[in-house]
């Protein structure tokens, strides 16, 4: 069974060899974009918390 499963792996070497190299490359592709999108998402999570609005009003300004 071992036997016949190898002779038929070499046998049908091109089909495996693009099928394992288009898997990898699927998975490569989520994974950047997965790393990409959770840095970003980090990031902008920090820079929202360390935004600060300093705000100069001239005297006798009305509260509307």
């Amino acid at each position: 069974m071992v036997a016949r499963t190898a002779h038929n792996m070499r046998r049908n070497l091109f089909p495996n060899v693009t099928t394992i190299g288009v898997i990898s490359i699927s998975v490569l592709i989520f994974s950047a974009f997965s790393l990409i999108a959770f840095n970003l998402a980090s990031f902008i999570k920090t820079w929202e918390d360390k935004i600060e609005v300093i705000a100069y009003l001239k005297k006798r300004t009305p509260a509307k």
